[in-house]
This record gives C-alpha cells, sequence and structure tokens, in this order.
C-alpha cells in the first residue's frame, strides 16, 4: 500500500459538510445570483444593518410559513432568501458598526430577580416575571 502524504488538520472547520447539503447550497448560491444582478456582486460586503437583514429574513419565513414556497419576485424558495439573510447576518455578525441592535443600557434593567431573571423597564421589551409569578 502506498503510504499517504501527511495532514494537519485536526481541530481545523470540516467545511465539507456544507457540500452534505447541495440543494440548500444551490437554492442559497441563486438567492446570491439574483442579488448580484439587481444590485452587484459583492454590494451586500458594503453593508447591511443587522435589523435590515433580520427584518427581510423574517418577511421571507412568515411568508413560507403562510404557505408561499418562493419569492414573488425572484421566484426562488422563501427559506433560500431566509437562509441568505441569516448567512450574511452571521457574516456581519464582527461588524459592530453595522449593529442597530437596541441595546440596554444598565440603567434601562429595572431590577434582577434573584434567580437571574431580567426585568426591563425601558419599554423596549416585555416585562419579563420570575417563574413564580403569575403572568396569564
Amino acid at each position: 500500500m502506498t503510504e499517504l502524504s501527511h495532514r494537519y488538520n485536526k481541530g481545523k472547520p470540516q467545511l465539507s459538510y456544507l457540500l452534505d447539503i447541495p440543494y440548500a447550497a444551490r437554492q442559497v448560491s441563486a438567492v446570491f445570483e439574483f442579488g448580484s444582478k439587481k444590485y452587484a456582486r459583492h454590494n451586500w460586503k458594503l453593508g447591511l444593518h443587522h435589523n435590515a437583514l433580520v427584518d427581510s429574513l423574517m418577511r421571507h419565513l412568515l411568508d413560507h410559513h403562510n404557505g408561499h414556497d418562493c419569492d414573488a419576485e425572484s421566484g426562488l424558495p422563501n427559506l433560500a432568501h431566509a437562509a441568505w439573510n441569516a448567512l450574511v447576518l452571521l457574516e456581519q455578525s464582527q461588524r459592530k458598526d453595522l449593529d442597530d441592535r437596541h441595546k440596554p443600557d444598565t440603567e434601562d434593567a429595572h431590577e434582577v430577580t434573584s434567580d437571574g431573571v431580567l426585568r426591563w423597564s425601558d419599554g423596549f421589551g416585555p416585562e419579563v416575571a420570575s417563574p413564580e409569578e403569575d403572568h396569564y
């Protein structure tokens, strides 16, 4: 038997897992291609705010959930559009200049209960009660 060359890949990501989802990869690639024709190939790399990506992701998920398998404009699966938004959101998550999520200040927190649950007083989120409280 012929001896194989050595590879030092221990601890490195096994990107070949992405080859296990060929249909999804093709559909998300088609969304990239659709966007490149509509805007420009690398337009998304200029930056998209976090909330804009989440809004688009949610619209496509809701459309899919409501029985619209394909996007009306592109004809591609709404789930592929949702996946594209999630992937770009993940890719851009390191760009703090694009992160426009609400970030509560410590003064926004009304209190932290003994079991670590935050109660918000800033009006942006629900009042979160401790599990013992009846909130129905």
